[in-house]
């Protein structure tokens, strides 16, 4: 599942799920508008916080789907 997809189903704001990973509002930005790529450490975050419904190979392939895209 795309973090994006999570976050509307679960109607978590960017803002509440970056404090939740304890990052900055705009890491999360900046990954849902494919603008960077997620690191392993950040990519573990997510997978705990979403309890596996966000993984790291998810994250890679929205990342992939941008790029392909142009976005």
């Amino acid at each position: 599942m795309y973090l994006i997809d999570y976050l509307e189903m679960k109607n978590v704001s960017v803002k509440d799920f970056a404090e939740i990973i304890e990052v900055h509002k705009s890491t999360i930005f900046n990954y849902l508008n494919w603008n960077r790529k997620p690191n392993l450490e950040i990519a573990l975050k997510i997978e705990t916080a979403t309890k596996g419904k966000v993984t790291f190979r998810d994250m890679l392939d929205y990342w992939e789907m941008g790029k392909k895209y142009g976005a």
